[in-house]
């Protein structure tokens, strides 16, 4: 991750668990999510991905291994745009996907 050569992409399905999460006081941020999301994006480290049609369509293509919409979500676009995911959730690993951590 820390090689600029790499392109980093933040899913907008994990902004939008990150601030349902950030509202329940889980995690604590030293700043406000949004402000933080900017900063990162604003020096190009990284960049947001939009969730369209279909990487919610590339879910039929999963596993039921894992409940949380979020996370099948991700792990839809990922196998979907030829990506490398990473995640350190143990059911996001047994995905047929290219994923590390």
């Amino acid at each position: 991750m820390a090689d600029p050569a790499n392109r980093l992409f933040l899913s907008v399905a994990s902004v939008w668990e990150m601030q349902i999460k950030s509202q329940l006081g889980k995690p604590s941020l030293r700043l406000p999510l949004e402000q933080l999301i900017r900063e990162h994006v604003g020096r190009g480290s990284l960049q947001i991905w939009q969730v369209g049609p279909s990487h919610v369509f590339a879910l039929s293509d999963l596993p039921a291994l894992h409940r949380d919409p979020f996370d099948r979500l991700i792990v839809a676009t990922a196998r979907l745009e030829k990506v490398t995911l990473i995640s350190c959730d143990p059911l996001v690993q047994q995905y047929p996907a290219n994923i590390l951590w």
